[in-house]
């Protein structure tokens, strides 16, 4: 994961573990009232429609969160980690869930009835604090991802949206950031909003200019400090980065 030493980047690009500062009895009891399962790459953790009466804890492996239009048009919203909490319709208490949410690699899930759940967070207020620190990050990046679309041309959106990942998902490779995910350039354009053709020529100028590489179907960030300035970033000047 990425680690500022000078200046700080938003703080909702972060890592939000769900059992960070919990204890491992916690985490035991937690994980007991929850039900293992491991999905395929490609198989859906659950839809659009479906009961909301679940949350998702991910142990290991990546999903990706989505919304489907009625014309086909995919968006995508946020990529799940490692550690994290999803879910969203069963962690607020809605009736059906309103996006996909589909495994880009194999996952380890644990799954939880929501009145189990409400249970869990009222018995711990550590996992309290984390679910609201992650709802929080997840509305703030999509608060971004609006003004990004009004004020930010797709080259800045790509190159944004590479640093996000790498920060959230990248590691590390001498001085160089891999983004240890298989994100694909329509998957990129589905994040930013613009077409699959738009990021491969967005791609190989950001390799022209030295920010990144692309090897064998995946993308290195080769100079962040640089291309957070070409994205207009506004503590590109500031930031230094290392590896934890």
């Amino acid at each position: 994961m990425l680690e500022r030493r000078v200046g700080d980047s938003p703080w909702y690009w972060d890592r939000v573990h769900l059992f960070d500062g919990v204890d491992e009895a916690a985490k035991d009891m937690f994980l007991r009232h929850a039900i293992k399962q491991t999905v395929h790459k490609g198989q859906h953790l659950f839809r659009a429609d479906d009961d909301a009466d679940k949350v998702f804890y991910l142990e290991d492996g990546m999903a990706r969160i989505y919304h489907l239009s009625a014309e086909g048009e995919l968006t995508i919203y946020w990529y799940c980690v490692a550690g994290e909490l999803f879910g969203a319709g069963g962690i607020t208490g809605c009736r059906k869930q309103t996006v996909n949410s589909q495994a880009i690699s194999k996952c380890t899930v644990y799954v939880m009835l929501r009145p189990i759940f409400e249970q869990m967070l009222k018995l711990n207020p550590q996992i309290s604090y984390n679910a609201l620190k992650l709802m929080g990050a997840r509305l703030r990046l999509a608060c971004d991802t609006i003004v990004d679309m009004r004020s930010q041309k797709a080259s800045e959106r790509v190159a944004l949206a590479l640093l996000r990942l790498a920060h959230n998902c990248g590691v590390p490779l001498g001085e160089h950031i891999k983004l240890d995910a298989p994100i694909t350039h329509q998957e990129i354009a589905n994040i930013v909003g613009t077409c699959r053709q738009t990021v491969s020529e967005v791609l190989r100028d950001l390799e022209k200019r030295g920010f990144i590489m692309q090897e064998s179907r995946q993308i290195i960030v080769t100079d962040p400090r640089s291309m957070q300035r070409y994205a207009q970033f506004d503590s590109a000047e500031d930031e230094e980065y290392a590896w934890s």
